[in-house]
């Protein structure tokens, strides 16, 4: 731009008209001979101005991956936590239900009302002081059923079975009759309602109530509705800890979860049976200790289940951790490459 200035500044001044003769140029000549008299490369369109020439930086495509991963995510961190715990109690919550609904099935209830039944009847006393009359009214009995009149529970068997099984074999019948009678039923099977059938959770009257009075056929289809229910809860509290968690730490975040909602049921759970073995140590009364410790064995269904969720989740945390340990060596040698060139 400057030196087109300057020829024409030039031109204007040392230039000179072939019409005038020497003399000063014609008025609207000055400007045509200026043009005339420059150079072609002067005359034509200005250069444009010189552009310097940027400098990248050069940066490695795995470093701008890693940095972009780690700020994906910009939960607040108050929110975060509140995601995380509501998450822990939601699993803790169907942990317990889930036990709820494995101990009132027919299989596992069966045998826990069994264990319940025999302080309960007092089958080992009925059988001691019942059993010889007992066979005798089977051989000549007409109508061919044996029913027991002493007995707690309205059970009746066949004759023929009857007078050809052992003390302990009809024992067992008679306690697998009452169990199947109970989880249709109810506490309400009883002739008569069992001794101290009132009173508080870690009473004899509570023991009776929560696991016998509990483990029914009707208690088990509520158990599911509940499950569905807490189901319903729990898988969006899940995705939410998904969705607050930056990629690389999602598998930590549901280890860390679930180690925290089965190590909450590990203590709450053991803490009720230790609460469920002393009031059944303290107690002067052999039934009320039987019955309390077969309530503090019934919780051992929720302890198994809350250990392999806490097993579950610090299997979550390890392999997340081997796992960003892993991305990170990836990244680190495709980033050593890229920064040493072709």
């Amino acid at each position: 731009m400057r030196r087109w200035r300057e020829a024409l500044r030039k031109a204007s001044r040392g230039a000179v008209s072939p019409r005038s003769g020497g003399g000063s140029p014609a008025p609207g000549e000055e400007e045509r001979i200026a043009f005339v008299n420059a150079p072609a490369e002067e005359v034509g369109e200005p250069p444009p101005d010189p552009v310097e020439p940027r400098v990248i930086e050069r940066v490695s495509q795995p470093r701008l991956v890693a940095a972009r991963a780690s700020g994906e995510r910009h939960w607040p961190a108050p929110t975060r936590w509140a995601v995380w715990i509501m998450a822990a109690m939601l699993v803790a919550v169907l942990l317990v239900v889930w036990s709820a609904v494995q101990a009132t099935q027919q299989e596992e209830a069966e045998r826990i009302l069994m264990r319940a039944l025999v302080p309960l009847t007092e089958v080992d006393v009925f059988l001691e002081t019942q059993y010889d009359s007992i066979v005798e009214s089977a051989t000549n009995s007409r109508s061919g059923i044996v029913t027991f009149p002493r007995y707690p529970l309205p059970i009746t068997l066949p004759a023929a079975e009857v007078a050809a099984m052992s003390a302990p074999e009809l024992r067992t019948r008679l306690l697998r009759e009452s169990a199947t009678l109970i989880s249709e039923d109810g506490i309400d099977a009883f002739r008569r309602a069992p001794t101290g059938s009132s009173g508080g959770v870690f009473t004899a009257g509570g023991a009776i109530r929560w696991t016998v009075g509990r483990l029914t056929a009707d208690t088990h289809d509520v158990t599911w509705l509940v499950l569905a229910a807490v189901l319903v809860f729990a898988i969006p509290g899940m995705i939410l800890v998904l969705a607050s968690s930056a990629p690389r730490d999602r598998m930590r975040n549901v280890g860390g979860v679930l180690l925290a909602s089965g190590l909450l049921v590990v203590v709450a759970t053991l803490s009720a049976r230790y609460a469920l073995r002393v009031t059944a140590n303290g107690a002067a009364d052999p039934l009320h200790e039987a019955l309390l410790d077969i309530g503090a064995d019934t919780l051992s269904i929720v302890l198994r289940n809350a250990i392999i969720v806490l097993v579950l989740g610090a299997a979550f945390i390890g392999l997340g951790g081997l796992v960003q340990r892993w991305e990170r060596r990836t990244l680190s040698g495709l980033a050593g490459r890229a920064d040493l060139g072709p």
